[in-house]
């Protein structure tokens, strides 16, 4: 019998304004905790049944909490303790659970969803201590968790009036990735055409070697060339 597998988080992170003027780690960063699933609780009682009933209704993702040593200079912490001040929406922002996978607003299932620092608080110090940082953040909208990663040279990008598509020909083994219909793709940094890199897709069809999304002949067509990677992922 197979051991498992266990998720080790030492290469956890948070990756901020991914592809913008601020893109960084957020260094001194020690804790992270990703977000769960809560549903609430409600009971129904009558007259005559000895016991209530209970059912689930409204879910609640909880939140996303991390925290760190301060470093007043780092960029990555000074852009969360802004984006906390302006409560501006994150869209772009990356919180890595190991060194590949993470997770971020789902736009291609919520064009609306973003991410929110909702805390962010420098601890107190004592006379041999080290200041500290601690900060929450909250989902509005839908988050997703992309965890399957295709890098190849070979993948082209093709527009199409029935759903663009990528293709490798040569290395692809979507399927075998475990790629599925239903699931958001993100696609990575382009070297020969930027206008979609950073973008998410909703895959329509899959095979082994072609991703149909649900974008209509709206991507740029090119092949990559360079080495090129399709982030894939679900709730």
């Amino acid at each position: 019998m197979a051991g498992a597998s266990f998720e080790q988080s030492y290469n956890a992170g948070i990756r901020v304004d991914v592809g913008g003027s601020d893109d960084g780690y957020v260094d001194g960063l020690n804790s992270l905790k990703v977000y769960g699933i809560t549903n609430q609780v409600n009971d129904v009682s009558q007259f005559r049944v000895g016991f209530t009933s209970k059912y689930v209704s409204v879910g609640d993702l909880g939140g996303i909490s991390f925290g760190g040593n301060d470093l007043s200079s780092d960029g990555g912490q000074q852009f969360l303790k802004t984006a906390a001040l302006n409560k501006t929406k994150l869209t772009t922002t990356r919180f890595y659970k190991n060194l590949t996978d993470f997770f971020m607003p789902d736009l291609a299932t919520d064009a609306n969803s973003s991410i929110q620092i909702s805390k962010y608080d420098i601890a107190e110090a004592d006379v041999n201590g080290l200041y500290a940082f601690t900060g929450e953040a909250v989902f509005n909208g839908a988050p997703a968790t992309f965890y399957i990663h295709h890098t190849s040279t070979t993948i082209v990008v093709a527009a199409d009036i029935a759903g663009d598509t990528l293709t490798d020909a040569t290395s692809g083994q979507f399927v075998t990735d475990g790629v599925k219909v239903g699931d958001t793709i993100l696609l990575g940094s382009l070297i020969t055409e930027t206008t979609d890199q950073y973008t998410q897709h909703l895959v329509t069809a899959v095979t082994e070697t072609v991703i149909t999304t649900d974008s209509l002949d709206a991507l740029t067509a090119q092949l990559t060339g360079s080495s090129f990677t399709i982030h894939a992922g679900r709730f």
